[in-house]
């Protein structure tokens, strides 16, 4: 701020007392910066966890997320993520009468979607009919949702390498199908093989007798 000074002289037995003209000295506030550590990627469903960051004045920083859809932080640095995406933190000081406000510093990280496992695929015996269609399919259970999301899938069944009666392993594609809670967003899945039979088909024999007629001579 802007200070004013004056000298004054009280005078002695040779010299009467006098005061200065009033001289103006502004003085500076002092400027400061942020330090904000780079934030590792997550997943959703990971915990909360702890920023660094601070304020070269000593001074408390305040935290605000630009993306509450995708996470959330409070006044400590603690961040909540909420779905899967991209998160951006900005850190930022305001200054007070000594220090100037510290130019904000904005970090972004990547919140990626999580593995589901579908355990228990089942695909149906199929009768050789001489085609490599495969039978139908039966999904398995789902296991690793967050908290009350609810998901279902459906499964798409690759063909099978042969026509022939015999085992195979064809690659099962799901498809993640949302329930009442949750976002689809929030999740995939991995394809699988899952084992196939092509049992043999039976078969039916038809015989054609003739009638041979016996002729005895007297």
């Amino acid at each position: 701020g802007t200070n004013s000074l004056l000298a004054s002289y009280s005078g002695d037995a040779t010299y009467g007392s006098s005061t200065s003209a009033a001289a103006s000295i502004v003085v500076s506030k002092n400027d400061q910066t942020i330090s904000f550590t780079d934030i590792p990627n997550k997943t959703f469903g990971g915990s909360t966890f702890s920023l660094v960051a601070s304020a070269s004045s000593g001074n408390a920083v305040t935290y605000t997320s630009t993306t509450t859809t995708k996470c959330t932080v409070n006044s400590s640095g603690v961040v909540t993520i909420v779905a899967a995406g991209s998160c951006s933190i900005s850190v930022s000081q305001s200054g007070n009468s000594t220090y100037n406000a510290a130019p904000t510093v904005t970090k972004s990280f990547t919140i990626a979607a999580k593995a589901l496992t579908i355990s228990g695929t089942t695909i149906a015996t199929k009768v050789y009919n001489g085609t490599t269609t495969p039978a139908a399919v039966t999904v398995g259970s789902i296991s690793g949702l967050i908290g009350s999301d609810t998901m279902t899938a459906t499964a798409v069944v690759a063909n099978y390498a042969l026509a022939n009666a015999g085992t195979y392993t064809p690659v099962v594609t799901y498809t993640l199908v949302a329930g009442g809670v949750g976002l689809i967003s929030n999740y995939f899945t991995d394809t699988q093989t899952v084992t196939a039979v092509i049992s043999q088909a039976s078969q039916t024999l038809t015989s054609t007798f003739s009638t041979a007629t016996l002729r005895v001579d007297d």
